[in-house]
């Protein structure tokens, strides 16, 4: 994330006199601190910060780079440490980008390193200027906790929109953007991804634009656990179970590739989406803003478009008309002054293979999204094209082309749908105990779902 889009908060920052806007979450946010305890008087060893590197342009690598410095002298293997920031750390699982640390902290002397030096030296100027260093201009500034940064450990974001907890057994180096404490406990992720935990986190935390909450230490320090002692041991094993059958799924969900474009490569096409078959309008067509061209509306485009698949043989494409109204007022706008219809039917297509149907399902709603020209999609009206003619204009594959390559996404999507289930389903699983461990009752459970949901 842009750190400039960040703004950090400026009250609550001793953690106390938290104030509630809504008396029903008032309440149940006292009735949750109520049974729970504070997750600092819990764990072992404090919420740290990751590591402000001063300038991460030098001393953030790539793995290209990582790989010539060892190859060059093995020794530095150590000194070069796998990174994540903030943003990779997600719920129940991390996400690593091949980001490498320079881990060069005040026992280190670059001239044992001579790659590494002549690297090094091309930055001297920026990193002689930075405030965060150590005593010689290539040194990270001193730390007491860098080897905790090695250890089993609990990670979470700074920011973001949701809770964000995973544990991390691979010793990752953090940047500023996340926090950790030493703990090995999938317990306490369960706990902390509980949408429990995050009702009340986003209850006394700052929330910044684009829905986004600060996750600090202090806030996160407040969050009142059941200590894993506390409850029966057939519970905990069952929430450290299914914890770590989330974050195997999650990690087996995000190795399959959903993307259509990606499955089907490089194809022909024989049919546009208006020639492929029997093209069935909706009633009262002319009517429609679909119908309308630029000469009727200016600054009309399509937005988006999604197929309904009504049989095996026959879909509906419905899609999203965006234009800039003369009243702004009267119409809710984005920056750009744009207002958005919701999903209408343009045409129905039938009398279609199922192959055929398939195809233009998923399709369809990719090709619209890249927009641009691809497979012959403009998005804009003009005085001679109305959006219904440029949503038939769509070039499809041919069929006897990407036959395979359809079958193999098509079992791809259906194998990351059964996960996506599967993790939603183990989720539910989760958050019934927590609200079982905290006695909440059915309109409490409601509160806290409903509050949850609108963020």
């Amino acid at each position: 994330m842009d750190e400039e889009s960040i703004v950090l908060p400026s009250d609550h920052l001793d953690g106390s006199s938290w104030t509630f806007q809504n008396p029903k979450e008032n309440r149940v946010v006292k009735k949750i601190e109520s049974v729970g305890t504070p997750l600092n008087e819990i764990i072992n060893s404090p919420i740290r910060r990751g590591i402000m590197t001063g300038y991460n342009d030098a001393l953030i690598i790539d793995r290209e780079l990582r790989d010539s410095l060892i190859n060059k002298n093995p020794n530095l293997r150590p000194l070069i440490q796998k990174f994540l920031s903030g943003e990779n750390v997600l719920r129940y699982t991390s996400e690593f980008s091949d980001e490498y640390l320079l881990w060069l902290h005040d026992d280190i002397d670059i001239d044992n390193f001579p790659a590494l030096r002549s690297y090094l030296l091309e930055y001297k100027s920026k990193l002689e200027e930075r405030t965060e260093r150590g005593k010689q201009w290539y040194q990270l500034r001193p730390c007491d906790y860098y080897a905790e940064f090695e250890e089993d450990k609990i990670v979470f974001p700074e920011v973001s929109k949701r809770t964000r907890f995973t544990l991390d057994n691979d010793g990752y180096f953090l940047n500023k953007t996340a926090f950790f404490f030493v703990e090995d406990d999938w317990y306490f992720v369960a706990k902390l991804n509980s949408k429990l935990a995050e009702f009340f986190l986003h209850n006394i935390s700052s929330m910044m634009r684009g829905g986004y909450y600060m996750n600090s230490a202090t806030y996160v320090n407040q969050t009142p656990l059941i200590p894993p002692k506390s409850v029966s041991r057939d519970t905990a094993d069952t929430l450290r179970d299914h914890a770590k059958e989330i974050s195997k799924s999650k990690n087996s969900r995000r190795k399959l590739n959903t993307y259509l474009i990606d499955h089907l490569g490089t194809y022909e096409t024989n049919s546009t989406l208006g020639e492929i078959s029997l093209i069935q309008p909706p009633k009262q067509t002319d009517e429609s803003i679909m119908a309308a061209t630029s000469a009727d509306r200016e600054n009309l485009r399509v937005g988006s478009a999604r197929v309904n698949r009504e049989s095996p043989n026959t879909v509906m494409i419905k899609a999203t008309a965006r234009y800039k109204p003369e009243d702004k007022d009267a119409y809710e706008t984005d920056q750009w002054g744009y207002t958005e219809t919701k999903y209408l039917p343009v045409f129905k297509i039938i009398d279609l293979t199922e192959q055929e149907a398939d195809i233009i399902e998923h399709f369809v709603p990719v090709a619209v999204n890249e927009a641009s020209g691809f497979a012959n999609f403009r998005e804009t009206a003009t005085k001679t094209n109305s959006l219904i003619d440029r949503l038939k204009a769509i070039e499809l594959p041919d069929i006897g082309d990407v036959a395979d390559d359809l079958e193999n996404y098509l079992q791809t999507k259906k194998r990351a749908e059964e996960l996506d289930e599967k993790i939603e389903k183990t989720d539910q699983l989760i958050d019934e105990i927590v609200y079982d461990l905290y006695e909440l009752t059915d309109e409490e459970i409601e509160i806290v779902e409903s509050a949850v949901a609108d963020d």
